[in-house]
């Protein structure tokens, strides 16, 4: 624990502020009109035009954190390329190292194009639940979760992703296994809301994001993250500015 927390690489322990997208799968369906099966963005990594549309999301996000001189989270588009996921849409634990990898690939791409003018930019490793994120399923055990979890964020870490975060998880064993094999990097764990858990949640530790009428930027909206690290993570939604007055 004491090695997530005092990562010398990674500037998350302080009192700065980091913008993150929000709703990739749902803005790129109905704001962009891009046709994504079972909800996977990773799909888009196939294609120049998909990659071009991926690349597109994060650059009207940047420009935000870049307006209000804030840090930003590259979150991969990940949520999806895990093993379950993967073989329904057809791809093989081959096909998903790779995919994983080349997610992160693109974040760095697009942290190299932009770290002369916002900064900090992080890398975060994406991770989705094994079922449905916000109805829980068959149950894993935190052993069987880690087991399940950890070829993708073995490959987005070893592709150079500086965290991990696991999103929608709506169960405590399966968040838990995930948060099992991180001995280096830090990770979050966010869940749906609102929601009510089948088993009882016990976060890390719980911080409250800055409210819409933050004078801390202007524009954002309110969202609640469990974190391992006092990081003031603010949650766009769409991108869309939130009234102030």
């Amino acid at each position: 624990m004491s090695k997530l927390l005092t990562n010398p690489d990674l500037p998350l322990a302080g009192d700065g502020y980091f913008l993150t997208d929000g709703g990739i799968e749902t803005t790129l369906i109905f704001h962009d009109g891009i046709d994504l099966p079972l909800f996977a963005s990773f799909v888009l990594l196939e294609t120049e035009d998909g990659r071009r549309a991926l690349t597109d999301y994060f650059e009207r996000h940047i420009a935000v954190a870049r307006a209000h001189r804030l840090g930003f989270i590259l979150e991969s588009p990940t949520w999806r390329s895990s093993r379950d996921w993967g073989q329904k849409l057809g791809y093989s634990a081959g096909d998903l190292d790779r995919i994983n990898a080349e997610a992160i690939y693109l974040m760095r791409t697009l942290r190299n194009r932009h770290i002369d003018t916002v900064s900090p930019l992080v890398i975060s490793g994406c991770v989705g639940p094994k079922g449905d994120g916000y109805v829980p399923g068959e149950l894993m055990t935190a052993t069987q979760a880690r087991d399940y979890h950890a070829p993708q964020i073995a490959a987005m870490t070893t592709a150079g992703a500086d965290m991990i975060t696991a999103i929608t998880m709506n169960n405590t064993p399966e968040a838990k296994g995930i948060a099992l094999p991180q001995k280096i990097l830090p990770f979050r764990l966010l869940s749906p809301l609102p929601w009510k858990p089948m088993v009882p949640w016990r976060p890390v530790s719980r911080w409250r994001m800055p409210s819409a009428r933050s004078t801390r930027p202007p524009a954002v909206t309110r969202s609640t993250t469990w974190s391992i690290a006092p990081t003031r993570i603010i949650s766009t939604m769409c991108c869309r500015r939130v009234p102030t007055g």
